[in-house]
C-alpha cells in the first residue's frame, strides 16, 4: 500500500504541493539569495511519517467476532439501570400587576 516513509495521506497532500510548485519561479529577493536543497521528504514532521504512524497504532486492541468468543466468569451481577435525577425547573416569572 506504501511504498516510501510517509502515510499514503501525507504522499499523496506532499504530491499535490509539489505539482503546484512547479509554476513557481524564483526572483531576486535582495542582497541575500535562499535556496533550498536537500531530499524533501527530510522536511516532513515525524508526526507525519509512516513510521511513526505504525509506532503509534502498533498496540491497538482487536474486535472480538462474537459472544462465544468472550471470556467467561462465574460473578452473577444485576445491573440495575441509572437512577433519575430530574432537573430543576425553572422559577416562574412574577408578573407585575397594574391596575
Amino acid at each position: 500500500k506504501c511504498d516510501g516513509p510517509l502515510i499514503p495521506a501525507v504522499a499523496k497532500l506532499f504530491d499535490k504541493i509539489k505539482a503546484a510548485s512547479t509554476g513557481c519561479t524564483v526572483e531576486w529577493n535582495g542582497s541575500e539569495l535562499y535556496q533550498v536543497k536537500g531530499i524533501p521528504k527530510d522536511w516532513v514532521n515525524d508526526s507525519y511519517k509512516l513510521q511513526t504512524w505504525m509506532n503509534f497504532y502498533s498496540h491497538k486492541v482487536n474486535p472480538v467476532n462474537g459472544r462465544d468468543m468472550w471470556s467467561k466468569f462465574n460473578y452473577l451481577t444485576n445491573l440495575l439501570p441509572p437512577k433519575v435525577h430530574l432537573q430543576i425547573e425553572r422559577p416562574p416569572k412574577k408578573r407585575k400587576k397594574s391596575r
